[in-house]
């Protein structure tokens, strides 16, 4: 994995996994589990496709609904951008 796009697609996975942390239930681990050879190809072309961007930026956009202990329906949004500017 090349060094010059690393941080900026963790600033990207670290800004989006708040959205989807609350939206979703954790599936449970299976320990004998194995990448599909398809997803972890289209991994490396989106990879390989992000690495020759000399910039891009990202647009995030949630919502979570919830329930507090009083039983106010409470409804959260968040949004966020993320830019990479590249350097070469």
């Amino acid at each position: 994995m090349s060094k010059r796009w690393c941080g900026p697609l963790l600033v990207l996975l670290l800004g989006v996994t708040p959205l989807l942390g609350g939206a979703q239930e954790k599936a449970p681990a299976e320990p004998t589990a194995r990448i599909d050879p398809q997803a972890q190809r289209i991994l490396r072309q989106m990879s390989d496709f992000l690495a020759a961007q000399r910039e891009f930026s990202v647009r995030t956009e949630g919502t979570l609904d919830e329930v507090l202990d009083s039983g106010q329906k409470v409804q959260l949004q968040r949004a966020g951008d993320v830019f990479h500017l590249g350097v070469r």
